[in-house]
């Protein structure tokens, strides 16, 4: 689906894991869409991957995005995969780390399937 500069897709890894990944910017324009387009899919899935590394922007709107993302969430375990951007506006919007993140798709997975040691708290730099 292709908002206003930001292109997003899902695909399911598995029977219980989605990964939406976004390339572009999130901003004013569009982060409330995103948002709204990621939380359609949480109903269907254990597990979600929303991978950012693809942006070059992510404005506040993007982050509170992020964070509706975070409050409505259930029953779904979920980690972010950061790009440079992502990460910038994390550290500036999310100084208490709520919203968990992870370097890569790998890197991710193995935070939802506890494949990392305990303990082990990955953030993008």
């Amino acid at each position: 689906m292709e908002f206003r500069t930001v292109n997003v897709r899902h695909r399911w890894l598995d029977l219980h894991t989605a990964a939406v990944s976004a390339h572009g910017e999130i901003d004013a324009a569009n982060a409330e869409r995103f948002g709204d387009y990621v939380l359609g899919l949480v109903p269907h899935c254990k597990f979600l991957v929303v991978d950012l590394s693809g942006l070059k922007f992510l404005g506040t709107q993007g982050v509170s995005a992020l964070h509706r993302i975070q409050a409505e969430l259930a029953d779904t375990a979920w980690v972010i995969v950061s790009s440079p951007a992502v990460a910038r506006a994390l550290r500036v919007c999310d100084p208490a780390g709520q919203l968990l993140s992870a370097g890569s798709v790998e890197a991710a997975l193995a935070i939802l399937r506890g494949d990392h040691e305990p303990g082990l708290h990955l953030v993008a730099r």
